[in-house]
């Protein structure tokens, strides 16, 4: 019975014992979970900032391709103001040389008058 006895407090201790040791992974396995839960938590912040930076970009793409249409369009536009520009700097060229060329044939005019009204004083004469 002694021995018996004996036996079964060494065996409790035993049971104690790893009943102590499961309390303990039982507290480990938690702290491990909660760590899971922790990582799981920042890795879908961080995909979400993912998402964000890529929406971001996105729309910072859409935004150059506005603007180098923009630009495009401004480009053509000047394209198109300088010929014009070019085709009234033309008319300018053109109107002038009518104007010089309508200014001599006024003063072959006035000369012409003059010569007929000599002519005509000197048949008066």
């Amino acid at each position: 019975r002694e021995a018996t006895g004996l036996e079964l407090v060494a065996t409790r201790e035993e049971l104690d014992a790893t009943g102590q040791e499961l309390e303990t992974t039982k507290q480990e396995l938690e702290a491990t979970h909660q760590e899971f839960r922790t990582t799981k938590e920042q890795l879908e912040a961080t995909g979400q900032e993912l998402v964000a930076t890529k929406e971001e970009r996105e729309a910072t793409g859409l935004e150059l391709v506005a603007t180098r249409e923009e630009l495009d369009a401004t480009g053509q536009e000047l394209e198109t103001t300088k010929q014009e520009l070019e085709a009234t700097r033309q008319e300018v060229r053109t109107t002038k040389e009518q104007l010089e060329a309508t200014g001599q044939e006024l003063v072959a005019t006035k000369e012409e008058r003059e010569a007929t009204g000599l002519e005509l004083v000197a048949t008066r004469e």
